[in-house]
């Protein structure tokens, strides 16, 4: 907790003086074949659990699913040549809060991409490339944007 706090204090210094024009935010998520399932977050309101439809009810899952690892960077814009990268020792360890790909980003093209379950891995590449160009560069903006606001 001392190194994340020692850390956000330098990002938020180096935030002052740059803004968010030259940050790039990069990372890295695998995805499977199977359909997304958030079971936090995905709720179903009913007065007797007959009145859920067999297909929201019951998702099935495998030990391994087949998946690709999928890497992506995202920014308003960026300078000439990245000037100002922060190398892993400068970035707060256990804060993917501090990057929108994290925190938004990820969530969004998996909740597209994987909303029905894949057959192969070749249609899980196909679905999440098509996905992420579909995604509006409003939407990337503004979750980089809202990783730096106050």
């Amino acid at each position: 907790m001392g190194k994340r706090l020692v850390r956000n204090k330098g990002l938020l210094k180096r935030h002052a003086v740059y803004g968010v024009n030259n940050i790039l935010f990069s990372d890295k998520k695998i995805f499977t074949i199977e359909e997304a399932n958030n079971p936090q977050n995905d709720r179903i309101i009913v007065t007797r659990s007959q009145a859920i439809p067999d297909e929201l009810y019951y998702i099935g899952q495998v030990q391994k699913p087949q998946s690709v690892m999928v890497w992506a960077g995202i920014s308003v814009w960026l300078k000439e040549n990245i000037p100002d990268f922060i190398p892993k020792d400068e970035w707060p360890p256990y804060s993917p809060d501090l990057n929108p790909m994290d925190y938004s980003i990820w969530s969004i093209l998996e909740t597209k991409a994987c909303a029905k379950a894949h057959t192969n891995v070749e249609s899980l590449k196909v679905s999440l490339r098509r996905e992420w160009a579909k995604m509006p560069q409003e939407t990337l903006s503004t979750a980089v944007e809202a990783s730096l606001a106050d």
